[in-house]
């Protein structure tokens, strides 16, 4: 008869690191768990419930916050592998026990112990940087790698095609949470391919990866091993409505905007973005785009800038010499040409009102129709990949399409996948 294993063991810690054998075996006494694993901001969590909390409570807690604990399972084995079985390895964050008739249960909750870093509020100013490049300072600042995440050897230095380099950009934020920040920078404005997923491996490493196109060589089929299946239609991260603003001109003057698609309003009513900082530096990017042209080294038409390196509080300091041709830029018709001061802002406030319609477009063509949710409940399973691209095959509900992992759960009851749609996508094929 098939059954599942888990092993669960408790370290104290000693001063700031924890001890490096286990201090508690949890797992006879633990008669349920809960794991959750996620891509991106789905935090990395757990729970474990001890039926005999009287064996851990007398007056204090033998189980305590900042204790650490790791969770291994298996199935039809009693032997684990960090590589093949290990759940989670983390921290406890609280323990709750009640006191009834039904005996006394210790409830305890926590997560991943490098998922607390995360939720760690900090600004970040970047100037003309990648956005791997901004992820690494991030993981090498103390507040994440004082405790322990490092950068995966693998993440990528290009974009997907495999040659071009991904584009610099600026990116300021007050006290901002580090997932929150990390979603900003890789989302697609700031990649310009795409949005890229994110997420923390089991050797407390940050890995980050495109949203392949690839597919998965295992098919997620019904009835295939699987016990139930919930099908959702998420209308809540429909954007098709965005209000943007791109930045002031050099005269002060804001340069603003709406986008918006129309069939998607009529569909699910309004659904707006406000003031993302995808568009906030677009025209400040593009001068500085164009002053740092190689073609304009030699020429120097920003006599002033080319000495302060675009500083200079005094607005007259940040035109070119005229007449002046944009080396960056161009028109249909040929070489775009602006001829004075007001003839250069209304040209620079023409090209940032173009590439922030692009980029709102970019977003609402991704996100202006609901996306759907498949939650697929298996006895146990534990072969598939966070972040994965999947064939999805339900010939009862004539499903048939590729979604991508986002979540995992696993508990005494079995597992749980749970697989989304990709931004790009908002429809089923009908099943073959």
């Amino acid at each position: 008869m098939s059954y599942i294993a888990k092993k669960i063991e408790l370290y104290h810690k000693s001063g700031d690191t924890w001890n490096t054998t286990a201090d508690l075996n949890l797992a006879p006494d633990v008669i349920d768990f809960d794991v959750s694993k996620g891509i991106g901001s789905i935090k990395d969590a757990f729970k474990l419930m001890i039926q005999r909390g009287q064996d851990y409570f007398n007056g204090e807690f033998k189980i305590v916050a900042d204790d650490r604990i790791k969770i291994w399972v298996n199935k039809d084995a009693n032997t684990f592998t960090d590589a093949d079985d290990l759940l989670i390895d983390g921290v406890v964050r609280g323990v709750e026990m009640s006191i009834g008739e039904k005996g006394h249960p210790i409830t305890v909750k926590g997560y991943d112990f490098s998922e607390t870093v995360f939720d760690a509020q900090i600004p970040v100013n970047y100037q003309n940087l990648t956005c791997m490049e901004m992820a690494r300072d991030l993981v090498e600042r103390e507040e994440l790698s004082g405790r322990g995440v490092t950068w995966n050897a693998s993440n990528p230095t290009v974009k997907k095609d495999g040659t071009t380099s991904f584009p610099k950009k600026n990116l300021t934020l007050n006290y901002t949470a580090v997932h929150q920040i990390l979603d900003k920078i890789l989302s697609s404005g700031m990649t310009e391919d795409g949005n890229y997923i994110w997420y923390i491996n089991n050797s407390q490493e940050l890995v980050i990866r495109a949203k392949t196109t690839t597919i998965e060589s295992t098919t997620i089929k019904e009835g295939t091993d699987t016990t139930d299946i919930k099908v959702t239609l998420m209308k809540d991260g429909i954007v098709n409505f965005i209000v943007w603003n791109a930045g002031n001109d050099l005269k002060g003057n804001s340069v603003v905007g709406v986008t918006y698609n129309t069939s998607s309003i009529g569909k699910y009513g309004f659904k707006s973005m406000f003031g993302s900082n995808n568009f906030v530096h677009i025209y400040d990017d593009l001068l500085q785009k164009e002053i740092g042209a190689p073609e304009n080294a030699d020429s120097n038409p920003w006599p002033v800038e080319a000495d302060l390196g675009w500083t200079s509080t005094n607005p007259d300091d940040h035109y070119p010499t005229f007449n002046y041709t944009w080396i960056t830029e161009s028109q249909v018709d040929g070489a775009l040409i602006s001829t004075s001061k007001d003839d250069f802002i209304n040209d620079s406030r023409q090209l940032a009102e173009e590439e922030a319609q692009d980029l709102a477009l970019s977003i609402i063509d991704n996100r202006s129709k609901p996306r759907y949710r498949i939650e697929i409940g298996y006895s146990f399973r534990n072969d598939l990949v966070l972040g994965g691209l999947y064939s999805i095959v339900i010939p009862s509900r004539n499903i048939n399409t590729n979604m991508r992992l986002v979540e995992m759960t696993f508990n005494v009851n079995g597992v749980l996948a749970s697989f989304e749609q990709d931004e790009t996508d908002a429809s089923f094929e009908e099943a073959t």
